[in-house]
């Protein structure tokens, strides 16, 4: 199969170097993989026609939240390319806010806090939208935070202060953060 990648840093790299791994091609915007497919944001690498010729041999496109780049995703979405397409959108527990109860399902009303929550709710919005007027199908993923090699997050800061010498909070009275390691999350 082959897949597009968009996103930031970590997360996106890992997932692109998984696919390259399990035989699959991978065209990646937002990370860096050792193939002659990566891209930069800045590269007009989603101005058309470029972005039509790239979608062209695509099958799944996969957009694990690039926080900030909303405005970039949404150019991708109004692609007439898309159509028959499978869109897969990784957002974040964030668009649930702070929650009144756990466990959190996905009938719990989104209620935002952050201004990366509002812009991943903003960006589920899109994909529903446009799918509808581009003829892609789409599944949104929310998923909790992700951990492991090569991956900068919650797991890499606590390590970091502990090098660093510095406390390390295990317990913070009414914050719980589920963790879900990229091995997982990656199949």
């Amino acid at each position: 199969m082959r897949y597009l990648l968009l996103g930031e840093k970590s997360l996106i790299t890992r997932m692109g170097e998984y696919l390259v791994e399990e035989g699959e091609e991978v065209h990646l915007i937002g990370g860096s993989l050792t193939t002659q497919n990566t891209y930069c944001w800045g590269e007009g690498v989603l101005q058309s026609p470029f972005l039509a010729d790239l979608l062209e041999n695509i099958e799944r496109v996969l957009i694990l939240f690039p926080e900030g780049k909303w405005e970039k995703v949404k150019f991708l979405l109004q692609s007439p390319a898309l159509k028959g397409k499978e869109i897969m959108l990784l957002t974040s527990y964030h668009v649930y806010g702070i929650p009144k109860f756990i466990p959190v399902t996905e009938d719990y009303f989104p209620s935002p806090v952050s201004k990366r929550g509002w812009e991943e709710l903003f960006t589920e919005e899109m994909v529903r939208f446009f799918s509808f007027q581009k003829g892609f199908s789409y599944t949104i993923f929310r998923s909790s935070e992700v951990f492991g090699p090569k991956i900068s997050g919650v797991i890499w800061d606590l390590c970091k202060k502990g090098v660093n010498g510095e406390e390390i909070p295990l317990y913070e009275k009414n914050i719980m953060v589920d963790l879900l390691y990229i091995q997982d999350l990656l199949q």
